[in-house]
């Protein structure tokens, strides 16, 4: 059995740590090429699996329009529910955006709150 059908008959039962290894691998290899060619579909297979690194590079993507049509609602959605996942990434990110007004009203209380849950991991982490 070829190694990449392996990993992609796991994915299929649902192991998230081999689906977020296949992101990474192809994220890493293919970039813009295989995105172009799979579009959106390896993402939002992954995303809807409940892969919160698969949902930050479709935040990513829509916020940029990388690969897609921008779309700043799109890229909010899709950064929320990875922040829900806890994603440090997302998490980060969330905090910058209520800091900073970018995308959402800018809100302190709630960059805040993305801040301690971020911290609150880093904390159990060591």
């Amino acid at each position: 059995m070829k190694k990449g059908h392996y990993f992609f008959k796991e994915a299929e039962k649902g192991e998230m740590q081999v689906l977020n290894l296949i992101l990474r691998l192809l994220i890493k290899k293919a970039g813009v090429f295989l995105w172009m060619i799979k579009k959106r579909f390896i993402f939002e297979e992954a995303a809807e699996a409940g892969c919160s690194q698969a949902m930050m590079q479709l935040a990513l993507r829509y916020e940029n329009g990388y690969g897609v049509e921008k779309d700043d609602a799109k890229s909010l959605r899709f950064l929320q529910k990875a922040a829900a996942l806890q994603n440090d990434e997302a998490l980060a990110e969330m905090a910058l955006r209520y800091k900073e007004g970018n995308g959402v009203e800018r809100d302190e209380t709630k960059a805040l709150h993305y801040l301690k849950k971020l911290d609150c991991r880093e904390i159990i982490r060591r």
